[in-house]
């Protein structure tokens, strides 16, 4: 009789636990600073404005710029017509040179006439720039991209 009250007691748990569970859905990883490399809160500002441009080019499309200017560490930006999403952190070096951590998404169609899905690819990645100096961050196939930044000098209003 004890076997019987057990086994009804436990043998629940044990077909509970060999059940594979559903997989918790994916959360958006959020970018984070590169871990050791010093860099600056989200709520710090920059010592300037600063102009931060992505130059993406097709062999066999139109190319497409964008630009953000920030004066604080974190930047985001999401280009819903492009299916581009575009953000990071900014970093003053003591040498004068800016370190960029940047993390880029864009979805590409795929398919058929009548039967359109979207592929989702994703970029993460540092530079170390100088400003007005530009360098390619990816490059596949026939489609790369350029990353800048440079330094806005602050634009004086019109006396009355």
């Amino acid at each position: 009789m004890k076997l019987i009250v057990l086994s009804a007691l436990f043998l629940p748990s044990v077909l509970m636990a060999q059940t594979p569970q559903p997989a918790p859905p994916i959360a958006r990883q959020r970018l984070m600073p590169p871990q050791g490399s010093g860099a600056q809160q989200s709520s710090e500002m920059l010592p300037d404005n600063y102009q931060i441009t992505l130059n993406i080019t097709d062999k066999d499309g139109t190319p497409l710029e964008l630009s953000v200017v920030v004066a604080s560490a974190q930047f985001t930006a999401m280009f819903g017509e492009q299916s581009l999403g575009f953000g990071g952190y900014v970093k003053v070096e003591e040498s004068g040179s800016l370190l960029v951590s940047y993390d880029l998404n864009w979805q590409t169609p795929a398919g058929g006439p009548g039967s359109t899905q979207y592929v989702s690819s994703r970029m993460q990645g540092s530079v170390r720039l100088k400003l007005g100096e530009e360098v390619q961050i990816i490059r596949a196939g026939t489609r790369s991209a350029r990353l800048s930044i440079q330094k806005l000098d602050a634009v004086k209003g019109k006396g009355k």
